[in-house]
């Protein structure tokens, strides 16, 4: 849940249009389902999984220097 707020202004960078959102999974839906973000994790598995590598390297480097500065006390 750390990159929650975060996560839809990355989608929203991707600008996706209203096919990108329904895929060949939702194709016939009848309803409009662009916004719909939670649709990505399955028409759309790739962007979402860059969205997470990438958000996942910067909360690795944001807390490096913690860990760097505690690390004789997390081993010992």
């Amino acid at each position: 849940m750390i990159f929650d707020g975060a996560m839809g202004t990355m989608i929203q960078k991707l600008r996706l249009e209203e096919a990108d959102f329904r895929g060949e999974e939702f194709k016939n839906h009848s309803k409009p389902l662009k916004g719909n973000n939670d649709l990505l994790s399955l028409t759309q598995p790739d962007k979402i999984y860059d969205i997470h590598l990438v958000c996942s390297f910067v909360f690795a480097f944001a807390v490096l220097p913690y860990i760097l500065a505690y690390k004789p006390t997390i081993f010992s």
